[in-house]
């Protein structure tokens, strides 16, 4: 009788161990996909050097990402859907970002505020909230939050 107990205990701790494996693992692959995606915003952010504008990807036509251009002079807000290979898909309303968006390629909601400094300097701040998954309402998502300092030149 001892042994079943023992036997019980063990098949109980070894089958919780399993689901704790895969939330890690969901939430792993969360937060690789968040820095995928604000990296990809990060690093395509630079100033067009004819227009004085910034330019971010707003989303895609063909493989090609749509940029949208950005005045540095203002502040910004803008929400964008990501699909689950890091690519955006378009841009949506920032009260709609909140609801829990239908799409079934949509995993991820991103919000970019653009927000310049002070007039003597020549720089804004960049902050990027990946908020994923998209399927549930803001409430329910997890928010992994990327900052960035950019001078123009």
């Amino acid at each position: 009788m001892l042994i079943l107990l023992i036997f019980g205990i063990v098949a109980a701790g070894i089958i919780s161990l399993f689901f704790l494996v895969q939330l890690t693992k969901r939430r792993n692959l969360e937060a690789t996909r968040s820095a995928f995606i604000a990296s990809g915003i990060l690093d395509t952010l630079k100033v067009e050097n004819g227009h004085g504008s910034l330019r971010f990807p707003s989303g895609m036509t063909n493989g090609t990402p749509i940029w949208e251009l950005f005045n540095p002079t203002a502040r910004k807000v803008v929400s964008i859907l990501f699909d689950s290979s890091c690519h955006p898909m378009r841009v949506i309303p920032t009260e709609e970002a909140d609801l829990p968006q239908l799409d079934p390629y949509a995993s991820s909601v991103v919000t970019l505020d653009l927000s310049p400094n002070t007039p003597p300097l020549s720089s804004f701040n960049v902050e990027v909230d990946v908020a994923s998954p998209a399927s549930v309402t803001s409430a329910k998502r997890s928010v992994q939050q990327f900052v960035r300092l950019i001078t123009i030149p």
